[in-house]
């Protein structure tokens, strides 16, 4: 990245290939910029965004990124910037792994993030930035991918800027708070994505990932005694009570999809609900199914609620409880992340998105402020060494 983690200085250099290509700066390289602007890494700032000035003709100025118009061909991204949005479809050009395609998976979210201070050694520090995006899956990015811009699969339209990942997505800063963060400090004067006109990008087939959840409602594979009984204990308490809703089908035990590592109470339905599925009962999640019939008659209606983007009510009551609530779950080590998202196991539903860092164990509530939590069990967040290794993109030039 421009900024080398904080530790560059203005007037630096900006070499091309870069450092992640060139065994850190061991072979040869052509100096493309110099380094004009860098936002210092900060949990006030909340952007890790550099400016350079480029030398010459060095740089193409008409803005195309490789790929942009399909594999192998360039084109500019919209000149009109789109606002991060639950499920929002996104693509990026990188230069370690091209062009691939995923959705946005969570908003708002607070990050912890790691750096280091020398590549391929010095030592790590980590920085918190709140209102990140994340992008679903490991196969949307990777080392060397820091800078690429992210946009809006339909229109090309710019929405955040990559800079960091983990085995289970990406990182990336909201283009606006980017482009507010860099304003010239003399002037006031935003910069611009140089863009132009809206299209849709052409996204390999192999990397657009779902965000439906493959967890089967009734597949108690590998969760503990205790956790089946908890859940059965609830769901017999409870099962009369939830069955006197003429839509309801069957009340079972199951399997959470926004926490796979625990139980859940399966509330069948084979219509609409009078009232509510509580989100919990008895501290044992709730996942909302659809009975065979209700299934085939409503098959395509669900399918389209289960890729549409979350309500903006839903999105807002989700978002206060975050806000609320955030800075205190992340004060347990365990918990690197905290934003907002879909539940898996309600459709249609908003959710408190939870990362707990991988190896360490931490309980985290079903529900916060009557919204739905959803878990995510990852490595760390870190601006290197992370996500697929394949071929550079620009080898194809």
């Amino acid at each position: 990245m421009l900024g080398k983690s904080d530790q560059a200085a203005l007037g630096e250099p900006i070499s091309q290939p870069g450092l992640a290509d060139t065994n850190c700066g061991r072979l040869p390289t052509t100096t493309v910029a110099t380094l004009s602007q860098m936002v210092p890494l900060n949990s006030q700032n909340n952007v890790d965004a550099a400016l350079a000035m480029i030398a010459g003709q060095a740089v193409d100025t008409t803005g195309s990124i490789l790929d942009l118009g399909g594999i192998g061909q360039a084109a500019p991204p919209s000149a009109t910037l789109a606002i991060p949005s639950a499920r929002q479809p996104v693509s990026k050009s990188g230069d370690a792994t091209g062009l691939t395609c995923s959705t946005i998976d969570v908003v708002n979210a607070l990050i912890q993030v790691t750096y280091s201070t020398q590549c391929q050694g010095g030592t790590s520090f980590k920085v918190n930035f709140d209102n990140q995006v994340s992008i679903l899956g490991n196969q949307f990015s990777g080392s060397g991918d820091s800078g690429s811009l992210i946009i809006t699969s339909d229109k090309a339209q710019p929405v955040a800027l990559l800079y960091a990942g983990s085995d289970t997505g990406t990182v990336g800063n909201p283009i606006q708070a980017v482009l507010g963060a860099l304003k010239d400090p003399n002037t006031g004067e935003v910069p611009r994505i140089v863009g132009g006109t809206d299209h849709s990008v052409p996204c390999p087939a192999t990397t657009s990932q779902s965000q439906v959840s493959t967890i089967g409602p009734q597949d108690k594979t590998g969760l503990p005694q205790s956790e089946i009984s908890r859940a059965t204990l609830a769901r017999n308490h409870r099962m009369f009570e939830l069955m006197q809703d003429s839509a309801v089908d069957t009340v079972d035990v199951g399997r959470s999809a926004d926490n796979p590592d625990e139980s859940a109470i399966v509330v069948t339905l084979r219509g609409q609900t009078s009232l509510p599925i509580p989100a919990q009962v008895d501290g044992v999640r709730t996942r909302i199914a659809q009975s065979g019939e209700f299934n085939a008659l409503h098959a395509q209606a669900r399918q389209v609620e289960a890729l549409s983007p979350i309500s903006e009510t839903e999105i807002a009551r989700a978002r206060s409880a975050k806000q609320q609530h955030a800075e205190e779950l992340m004060t347990n080590s365990a918990i690197i992340g905290v934003g907002v998202g879909a539940s898996n196991d309600s459709p249609g539903e908003s959710a408190i998105v939870v990362f707990v860092e991988k190896g360490k164990s931490v309980a985290v509530p079903a529900v916060i402020d009557g919204v739905r939590t959803r878990v995510i069990t990852t490595d760390p967040f870190r601006t290197f060494n992370w996500g697929k290794s394949t071929v550079k993109a620009c080898s194809r030039r």
